[in-house]
Order: structure tokens, then sequence, then C-alpha cells
């Protein structure tokens, strides 16, 4: 679940009303709780799993675990009303999101009791993904075993730091040709090939950050980094070299 700009967040503690099925929904059992949550996407249960925590600041940080890559950290806001509620990332990883201040999720709570959370709703972006979510607060032995409850309770976002540096053009090409060449070389699922102009052309309109957060955290069949298990600004240095061949006259 997944992105800014909500003027007057609600706090989930004052939410109490009915669900799809009827059911009371009792939104302040579960502020402050380290959720964990099997995920089914697009009706398929894939064995991807997500750490949730809401705060009463209006802020919710969830870490994604999908099997064969590493677990990505998002810090986000949150939009209540009633039992529906919009999720926008704010920072993946240590990196700010700017530019794209559209929900990353809008659905819906089915169930909150202080043993049970589900909820629905879709994940925006170029590929809509339908995701349920059948939760469990998490047990200090398995919290302390992911390590994530610490993570989860962190600073809001606007304490967060800046986006950190990135490395340098060469090692960018390097990461370019070890991982992002297997789709960027060929135009794999729309995505745009290395020095095609017109293709970079709509994405560099957005803004190099914008693109950047696109690649940290997954943007259609792209998962989160391209896949990638190094550093954020490897990647971060990997988008900036694509961009500097699409600028080339």
């Amino acid at each position: 679940m997944l992105k800014y700009a909500f003027s007057g967040l609600i706090a989930l503690s004052m939410m109490a009303t009915l669900g799809a099925c009827g059911e009371k929904i009792e939104s302040s059992v579960i502020m402050g709780v380290h959720w964990k949550c099997d995920l089914e996407i697009d009706g398929d249960r894939t064995g991807a799993t997500e750490d949730f925590m809401f705060h009463q600041s209006g802020q919710v940080n969830h870490i994604i675990f999908s099997p064969g890559n590493r677990p990505v950290r998002y810090q986000a806001v949150y939009k209540v009303d009633g039992a529906k509620f919009e999720i926008t990332d704010r920072v993946v990883g240590t990196t700010m999101i700017v530019g794209d201040n559209s929900p990353s999720f809008v659905g819906k709570f089915t169930r909150t009791e202080a043993s049970h959370m589900e909820y629905e709703g879709v994940m925006e972006g170029t590929l809509r993904m339908k995701v349920k979510g059948n939760c469990v607060p998490a047990t200090s032995g398995v919290a302390a075993a992911s390590g994530s409850s610490a993570t989860l309770a962190t600073a809001p976002v606007a304490a967060l730091a800046p986006a950190p540096a990135t490395a340098s053009i060469e090692t960018g090409k390097k990461v370019y040709e070890q991982v992002c060449t297997a789709c960027h070389a060929s135009g794999v699922a729309g995505a745009p090939k290395l020095g095609d102009k017109a293709a970079w052309a709509p994405r560099l309109r957005e803004g190099t950050d914008v693109v950047r957060s696109f690649a940290l955290k997954g943007k259609g069949v792209m998962p989160p980094k391209g896949g990638y298990a190094g550093p954020d600004a490897d990647v971060i240095a990997a988008v900036d070299y694509m961009v500097s061949v699409a600028k080339q006259d």
C-alpha cells in the first residue's frame, strides 16, 4: 500500500463506521500496532507480505517483503473517510518522493479488531493491481526476528533527511549494464529504451526526481530498484546515466 499533500489529515482513532458487509469498523484499535499482513494480488497469493504501523500523527509506515527481492521501506501519509482510506507514499528507503502527489493506494477496511485487520483496494500506477491484506499483530518474537518494529516507528515524514547524494555516472553505467539492460536495452514491457529520445521525452517532462522515484519504488512490472540489491544511490546513478544518454544530441 502506497504516496502527500493532504490537508486536514483525519486520525484513525476518531473513526467508527460500517463496512461493506455491515461489520463495525473500529479504526482506533489498529493505531500504533505492528501489523503483519499476507497479501493477495489480483486474486493470487504470491508470497508477498507487508508490515504496517499507523500513527495518530497522520503518518503510516510500511515495509513490503516480496519473494526474491530485498524488503522495501516506505513512509507515507494517510487520509481516512469512514472505512475508506488513501495512502500516499512520501519516502522510499531514505529518498524523498517529489513531484508525484497522487495516492499510491485507495481502499477500505473490511475488518478492524484488536487481533485482526483486513483491507482491500487498488494499488495505483501504470498497472493497477487489486490487493487484499489479511493482517495480525506481530508477536514479540516475530517482531524481534524481523527487526522491523523500530523501523515502523520512525520519525514523522517532515523530519526525514533529504535524498542522498548519487554515485557517479560511471557507477550508473555499470549498474545499467548489470541490471537495467535486461529491459531497457530492448524495451521489454514498455520500458523506455536507452537512447530513445521519443520514449524518454514524456518521462523527462515529469522531472528527474520523479523518474528516480519510479526506479526506487517500482513502476508497472518493474520491481523496486529493478531488483537491484545494492544501495539506492547506485540506482539513482543508473537513472541519471540513462537520462544523460537520452539528452545527448
